[in-house]
């Protein structure tokens, strides 16, 4: 059974699809080149060759279920140490490691359950 909560908002507009739906109109009738994207995650920009390059030598070198597994949950150290590594040369400041958390999915997850099931209260 699903929550009622998420059940009524299902019913509700989508607001956020609504704008892409009228930008992606509107790009027919005055050209694509003249709408502005400002959603989350789309770039304005092709990705640097170095980007594509790296995908494709990671596609034919890695474990396929390693590339497409789930990451640790917190994190792949190497990542985690990069990111101490570009924040303390960036900032000056003296992170290590163990400060960077990465969960990719704790929103997910908590999202799942809640609409599963009644709200814990």
């Amino acid at each position: 059974m699903l929550n009622k909560q998420y059940t009524s908002m299902l019913q509700e507009k989508d607001v956020i699809f609504e704008i892409f739906q009228y930008a992606t109109e509107r790009a027919k009738v005055v050209g694509a080149e003249n709408i502005y994207d400002f959603s989350l995650g789309n770039p304005s920009v092709p990705a640097p060759s170095i980007v594509n390059e790296t995908i494709v030598q990671k596609v034919n070198t890695l474990d396929p279920l390693a590339l497409h597994g789930y990451s640790p949950s917190f994190g792949i150290m190497e990542t985690r140490e990069k990111i101490a590594v570009f924040l303390n040369k960036k900032y000056g400041s003296s992170y290590k490691a163990s400060n960077i958390y990465g969960n990719r999915c704790c929103r997910s997850v908590s999202s799942c359950f809640s609409c599963s099931n009644k709200p814990w209260r």
